[in-house]
């Protein structure tokens, strides 16, 4: 996915395991793999990327989850 395209839009869950570094990933399990999502914010750090979406507020989820839809 593109982390540095900001712009709200939909982005699909590609996988929901624990297994993975950085911030974010404890809460994969809320997520349904090829399910659509609406992305509402990205916050890029060093390591990892940390992904919002509309379906649940405030949840931090790992941008590895998700892939961009064409």
């Amino acid at each position: 996915m593109d982390i540095y395209n900001t712009k709200r839009r939909k982005i699909k869950c590609v996988r929901n395991d624990d297994d993975v570094w950085g911030g974010g990933g404890e809460n994969h399990h809320l997520l349904e793999v090829g399910k659509e999502y609406t992305l509402e914010d990205i916050l890029v750090h060093s390591w990892h990327t940390i992904v919002y979406i509309k379906e649940f507020p405030d949840v931090e989820f790992n941008s590895v989850a998700f892939e961009e839809i064409d």
